[in-house]
Parts: C-alpha cells; structure tokens; sequence
C-alpha cells in the first residue's frame, strides 16, 4: 500500500514540472504570437448528416505584411427550431490568427503554431490539465493511505 501511495506522490511530482514546462512553453508561445483579424472570403456547407454540418472558412488575413489564406472548419448541429445561420451570418463571422511572427519565432517554443479563434485575445485551452493532474494524484495517495488498526477489547 506504502509503495502505490509514493508512486502516486511520485506521478504527482512529475506532473508538477511538467505542468511548470507545459505552462512556461504556452505562456512565451503567446508573449510571442500576434493577432491578425481574418476576412472571411467563402463560406461552404458540407451536411454530415442528418441534423449536422461541416462548415468550411476561407479566410484571408496578414502575416508578415503578406496576405495568407487558410480553411478554418467547424462542426455545427442544427434542428427545426434551431437552423444554422444564413450565409450572409457566416460571411459576417469574425475570426483572429493568431501567429509567431518571422522576427520573433526564436522566442516560442512553438514556432510555427497557427490559432485560430474568434477573439483577439489569445487563450490557453490546456493551461491548467497537469496541475488538475497533481490534484488527483494527491487525492489517490491521500486516499490509499494505511489506516491505523482499531483494536477494541
């Protein structure tokens, strides 16, 4: 019981410098990154199946001081009482790439990552799944910690 215990104080401890690699590596990759907002140039709609759709982007955006174009697809569901939107609603959607300038690729750990999201702020999705990892390990080890025996005479 000793030893699965410490191997969990042990998985603990990894994932907490994984979790400081993890977090050191996002956090320079957005000091580094930039936002450009992106035009939506054509908007195709790929039914998948009944009540669900693939919706395909072209977008077009600067990076570098040279335009670029890229597909962003997304899955959407739809039913009666709640269709997809109207291309004119699609053709107004608003995306932001978010990219590791030319000048500055030496400064991220992910060079040549590309976001794309609907804000010009960038998010870290993942940030905290290490340090949710160290909470769980701890508890398993808190958990299957050898109960001191009761004897009653």
């Amino acid at each position: 019981m000793k030893t699965v215990r410490n191997l969990f104080v042990f998985l603990a401890i990894i994932s907490f410098f994984l979790g400081i690699r993890s977090f050191w590596r996002d956090y320079s990759h957005r000091k580094a990154s930039v936002a450009s907002k992106a035009t939506v140039l054509t908007v195709v709609i790929k039914p998948i199946r009944s009540g669900l759709a693939s919706i395909v982007y072209s977008i077009a955006y600067m990076r570098d001081d040279v335009t670029d174009i890229m597909d962003v697809r997304t899955t959407d569901d739809y039913t009666y009482k709640d269709p997809l939107p109207s291309m004119e609603e699609l053709r107004a959607a608003t995306f932001y790439v978010h990219y590791v300038p030319k000048d500055k690729k030496g400064d991220s750990a992910f060079p040549d990552r590309i976001l794309v999201n609907s804000s010009a702020e960038f998010d870290l999705p993942y940030s905290h799944g290490w340090f949710i990892r160290i909470v769980i390990f701890l508890v398993i080890a808190y958990l299957i910690r050898p109960f001191p025996n009761h004897r009653h005479s």
